[in-house]
Formats: C-alpha cells, structure tokens, sequence
C-alpha cells in the first residue's frame, strides 16, 4: 500500500438521496481515490466490513451488502474482503472487547487491511476507541451510524463519515401534511444507547 496522504475528516450527513445510495457511491468514490501504489496494482487490496450485530442483521446487513457488491464492480483492483463481526455489542460481559482487541491484533500483525469500513454505532465505537492500537492511520469508513454517535473529539485525518442525520422535525412536519388535524403526537423510546443519545440531544 503506497502512502496516503493524511487529509480532514470527511463528513457526509444529509441528501436527497437514500441513506443507503449515499453510503454506496460515496465509498466507490473513496475507494477509486485512495493513494494506492500503482506499482501494486496487480495485488489484492484488503477490505474489511467491521459489522456491529453480525452480517445477517438487519437493516445494517443490507447496507453491507449493497457495499461489498459496488465495490466489488467498481474497484479497480482485485479486492479481499473480509467479514468482522463485533459480537460484544450482543452481550454485556464485563470488559467483553478484550478477547475481539487481542483476535485482531493477531490478524492484522503480518497484513495490516488497507480499508476498514464500519457499520453501525458499535462498530464505529469500537473503532474509535481502538485505532491507535489496531488500525494506525490505515484509511476509515464510518457508515451506518447516526451522525451523534460519532465522537469529533476522535476523529483523525484518515476518517471519513458517511453517517445518518435523524430529521424530528421533518417528521412532524409530514405527519401534519396528511394529518393536519393532529394535535398530539406521542414518543415512545426505550433506553438503548442509540435512544439515550437521541434523547439527551433532543430534550
């Protein structure tokens, strides 16, 4: 992998376009763009998908599919691409990271991924708080996330965010174009860390 050149987090967080189609074109245009050797061309770039439930879950597993095929026709070099599953945000052991930390380190000691794509909340979590440690300054995809589960103050020049932005308003605004008549509207969260981070936000 040729040097990259270290650049501001790239943020992307609204469009008229689906959340989804965003995610997608945006990282096959992060992917043709990375300063890869081109004397290394010919070899198989490393590409990890770093899942937060598991690859099967949805909704999160249709965004990694929907990945994993454009860039898949759209990288100009062959790919490896590998899926990671965080599997501690499905439990609540004490210090349940520690053995996953220790796994990856022992992967990625010989061949460092030259892309880690994240999806979801956890796994951007988990990346942040473990970058330094795993990753180093190998290119990062944060996607699949609400936009306040980012956290700015770790964010390094070889980040970029293509992230969710809840818009509250926009949703009561609908609702009283087909409902003018609503008076009330009842919200109902429950105390996931994704609803206390929105709750807290917007109280």
């Amino acid at each position: 992998m040729g040097d990259v050149v270290p650049r501001r987090p790239r943020q992307r967080w609204r469009g008229n376009a689906s959340p989804l189609r965003r995610s997608v074109g945006f990282l096959a245009i992060l992917m043709m763009s990375l300063a890869w050797s081109a004397v290394a061309a010919a070899e198989a770039k490393r590409v990890v998908l770093l899942h937060s439930y598991g690859r099967d879950f949805k909704p999160w597993s249709e965004y990694a599919r929907a990945i994993r095929s454009e860039l898949e026709r759209r990288s100009p070099w062959p790919l490896d691409i590998s899926d990671l599953s965080l599997m501690t945000a499905r439990f609540s052991d004490e210090n349940p990271e520690t053995p996953f930390v220790e796994y990856l380190r022992a992967l990625f000691t010989k061949h460092q991924p030259d892309l880690i794509i994240n999806i979801g909340a956890p796994a951007a979590g988990f990346a942040q708080r473990n970058r330094q440690e795993l990753f180093g300054s190998n290119p990062m995809v944060f996607t699949a996330v609400e936009q306040r589960r980012i956290n700015p103050t770790e964010l390094t020049p070889y980040d970029t965010i293509v992230a969710l932005a809840h818009d509250f308003p926009g949703v009561i605004d609908n609702i009283l174009r087909f409902l003018p008549n609503t008076k009330n509207v009842a919200v109902v969260i429950g105390n996931s860390p994704n609803e206390e981070v929105l709750a807290a936000g917007d109280a």
